[in-house]
């Protein structure tokens, strides 16, 4: 294969693609268009399914440097907010006008590919219009989009190449390395985490101890925790995902009102909710749909109680219709810039594709959630040498660090270094604590201090030192 790609390379057919594909001016940016080449259109993901990328060149030394894959989660969450909101070259303003340019993108040392998948997603389409995909198809479909990615840049098939992804990404990166690593027409190396769906037991575990730690709920609905949920009242040894005892699935029921219920912005607690507390209904319909879709992984959310909940709470024809709105989050800087026609024109995108929004209920109501436990497809990779990263901001509740972190102590890789701090540099010169890291053999898990869901977005600064690390694997 890699013999095809070389003489791919020479093919007058694979020129004019890719320049179809160049865009060749950005409207409305605020400063100097870039220097670097970056490119926008579709790959052919099987059965008429056609999947928009965005991909950047490397600033430094785009032949050289490595070649990443940036995936969003959801499932119907477009990777087009990982590109404008989080880590690429450019952010969106408020108002939607206009981009600028982000000091710590990520395209500065590496090569990166912003897709979106499954169809449906942003402006991604099916030729049938069918939306319906799963766990393991979306990883087929992502794998046979590399495929034709590669296809038309064969010059980028030797070089390092990473998957990434945040939230519910969680599932789609092991899933899909574990296709690549097995697959020689890529040169895979390793992959990386944030915020991510690992394991649902663990995860709604943690985010309760992660409450009770902050003071979200009292010491009464902690007592009776302790005593319906836990062996002995012994609070580390609690089961309150999926226990058989009905007096712990209300309580624990009560603790994931705090999450999603209360006007608590789950993606960080200590931040805001934009547009202020909602009633109780409006709560609920505007997070119910949230729930429905898992987005941002709402799979923390034990199974039976998102099915007691979408029951008792929301009609699920009226859901069906509804535009899903990430809670306490604006969106707008995004879908407005992307929705302008010149931008659309620019970016190669059909005018018979659909309108762009952060996150599609269509694709998140039948979506089918396979996995509960990712820790199989870690073992796969890490067993191959390969290395991988988990990292989490601390004050994310939706994906919460406690639970990712016991999630890679379960791994049971060797030790290298336990739990230590890692640090930065900040404006005055100072060394100041980034936050806290575990390494294994080819597995490292990071905290960064005072980031949320969206860790790039919050602590841009310090992502970017951690970033820099994990392509050249090194440690803290």
């Amino acid at each position: 294969m890699r013999l095809l790609l070389l003489t791919l390379l020479f093919s007058p057919a694979v020129f004019a693609a890719k320049d179809e594909d160049e865009v060749t001016h950005l409207p409305h940016l605020i400063g100097d268009q870039p220097e670097f080449k970056h490119y926008a259109g579709y790959l052919d993901a099987g059965d008429g399914k056609q999947f928009f990328y965005w991909f950047v060149e490397s600033e430094r030394d785009p032949a050289n440097d490595p070649m990443v894959l940036w995936l969003n989660g959801g499932p119907g969450c477009s990777s087009l907010t990982g590109f404008l909101v989080e880590q690429g070259p450019w952010r969106a303003t408020p108002d939607g006008e206009n981009l600028v340019w982000f000091e710590d993108r990520w395209n500065k040392i590496a090569n990166i590919i912003f897709m979106e998948s499954p169809q449906c997603v942003g402006f991604s389409y099916s030729e049938d219009g069918e939306c319906v995909s799963s766990d393991d198809q979306t990883a087929a479909d992502n794998h046979a989009a590399l495929i034709d990615f590669f296809n038309h840049w064969p010059e980028y098939a030797d070089n390092d190449f990473f998957v990434t992804g945040e939230s519910y990404a969680g599932v789609y990166v092991p899933t899909l390395s574990v296709l690549l690593m097995n697959d020689p027409q890529f040169n895979f190396k390793g992959m990386a985490v944030g915020n991510g769906v690992t394991n649902r037991q663990t995860m709604f575990n943690g985010f309760t101890y992660f409450a009770w730690a902050r003071g979200l709920f009292g010491s009464d609905l902690w007592d009776d925790l302790l005593d319906n949920c836990c062996e002995n009242r012994n609070a580390s040894d609690c089961n309150f995902y999926n226990s058989e005892d009905v007096q712990c699935r209300l309580l624990a029921n009560q603790v994931n009102d705090v999450m999603w219920n209360i006007g608590l912005n789950p993606y960080d607690y200590l931040a805001e909710c934009y547009g202020g507390i909602p009633d109780r209904n409006g709560i609920i319909r505007e997070v119910g749909g949230d729930i429905e879709m898992m987005h941002p992984d709402a799979v923390s959310m034990p199974k039976h109680r998102y099915d007691d909940y979408m029951k008792n709470y929301l009609d699920l024809n009226e859901v069906r219709n509804i535009s899903i709105k990430i809670p306490c989050s604006d969106t707008w800087d995004r879908e407005g810039y992307l929705n302008k026609p010149e931008v659309r024109e620019a970016l190669h995108v059909p005018e018979f594709v659909q309108y762009w929004e952060a996150c599609s209920n269509n694709v998140s109501r039948w979506y089918d959630r396979q996995y509960t436990d990712m820790a199989p497809f870690y073992h796969d990779v890490l067993e191959q040498n390969f290395p991988a990263l988990i990292y989490n901001g601390d004050l994310d509740m939706a994906c919460d660090h406690l639970g990712d972190m016991w999630f890679t102590e379960d791994l049971g890789q060797p030790v290298v270094e336990g739990f230590k701090d890692w640090h930065y540099i900040d404006h005055m010169g100072y060394p100041q604590i980034a936050g806290f890291v575990l390494q294994y053999e080819n597995l490292k898990f990071v905290s960064v201090k005072g980031a949320g869901h969206f860790v790039p977005t919050d602590k841009p600064g310090q992502t970017y030192i951690m970033w820099e690390k994990f392509l050249n694997n090194e440690d803290y």
